[in-house]
């Protein structure tokens, strides 16, 4: 079966002039690669310039460790989890005139194939109060996906599975207006965030409706919280915001993020966000025009980098990874790479 990813991508460059930079992304697996759904790119979906900054966390929704009584899985058990927290740090709150000039909240999950997505849910900031969220459509996104009908009748008669297919669910909505009235109102952004009242199927071969998804080591939960903010006196910066959502099979996947403005030779911040990823696959990573980011990074369980690489990603738990890498010049743009577990 396909393995299930979700790619957020924020490049902030520092840019007072205007010049082109060309720049890709290539997603390489150890095996041939099939995908569906919307690819990242190649126009951003958002663009930002001013004097601001951004900052990102993620989390899973995931409790997985269990071991399943199908022989056919061997990834274990995962339950969905209706909350969970992820904490923001380096927002300069001591800025009188700090604004949020863009926050988005994304939400993620495997369902049982046909089923209706989750599209409302809550976010609570530090010291907040709870704030409901409902999906947009527009920038929201669902697609199916199945195992082949061999493979799902050999399946059925080992194990106790209902249909082999799934839903993939990526729901995403801005909360600008919200985190504005939170600051207004003597809130902070650095702290703890939580969001809660999430329906997360999870997967579990004891369950016919998630059994594939267990067997499959396609079980995805998790969640995102992308926010920009400004103020007068900090540096200006162009921020470029990609989305996309797609199902990977190994291989390699390019893709190519275009629209770039930059003087020559920029310090540039890459943020990626990514869902699942099999710990038993290995070889995965991001290459920036031949550059080397990271490392087996994208996998359910760890994290880590190259050494030659800048600091590693956060490790946001069973199948969800945020990374952010700082690069002080812009490497050659004869090629990115980004190769990925999933």
């Amino acid at each position: 079966m396909h393995r299930s990813w979700n790619a957020r991508l924020l490049a902030s460059v520092l840019a007072p002039v205007a010049v082109v930079v060309a720049l890709g992304l290539v997603v390489a697996l150890p095996r041939a690669a099939v995908a569906a759904g919307q690819s990242l790119g190649p126009e951003p979906m958002e663009v930002f310039e001013g004097n601001l900054n951004y900052v990102a966390t993620a989390g899973s929704l995931l409790d997985c460790g269990g071991g399943g009584s199908c022989a056919l899985n061997s990834n274990g058990n995962c339950a969905g989890l209706d909350s969970g927290t992820g904490a923001l740090a380096g927002v300069p709150q001591e800025l009188a005139g700090l604004r949020v000039r863009y926050a988005q909240l994304t939400w993620v999950a495997s369902l049982p194939e046909g089923d209706a997505p989750d599209t409302l849910v809550t976010l609570t900031p530090p010291g907040g109060a709870p704030i409901a969220v409902r999906a947009e459509p527009m920038r929201s996104e669902t697609f199916d996906d199945a195992a082949p009908p061999d493979q799902c009748q050999l399946i059925q008669t080992l194990c106790a599975v209902g249909g082999c297919g799934l839903t993939f669910s990526s729901q995403t909505a801005e909360v600008t207006d919200a985190l504005n009235t939170h600051v207004e109102g003597g809130g902070v952004l650095n702290g703890n965030w939580r969001i809660a009242d999430v329906v997360i199927p999870g997967g579990d071969d004891n369950n016919p409706e998630t059994a594939i998804a267990a067997i499959g080591s396609l079980t995805v939960g998790g969640w995102s919280l992308l926010v920009v903010y400004e103020e007068a006196s900090l540096p200006l910066r162009r921020l470029y915001y990609y989305q996309g959502f797609e199902l990977i099979d190994g291989g390699e996947r390019r893709l190519r993020p275009q629209g770039f403005r930059a003087p020559p030779d920029p310090a540039v911040d890459i943020t990626f966000f990514a869902q699942e990823g099999d710990a038993q696959t290995t070889g995965d990573g991001m290459r920036l025009n031949d550059t080397d980011l990271e490392n087996d990074c994208y996998r359910s369980t760890t994290c880590s980098t190259t050494p030659s690489a800048v600091p590693p990603g956060v490790f946001a738990g069973r199948g969800a990874s945020i990374s952010t890498r700082s690069i002080s010049k812009m490497p050659s743009s004869r090629r990115t790479k980004t190769r990925r577990s999933c």
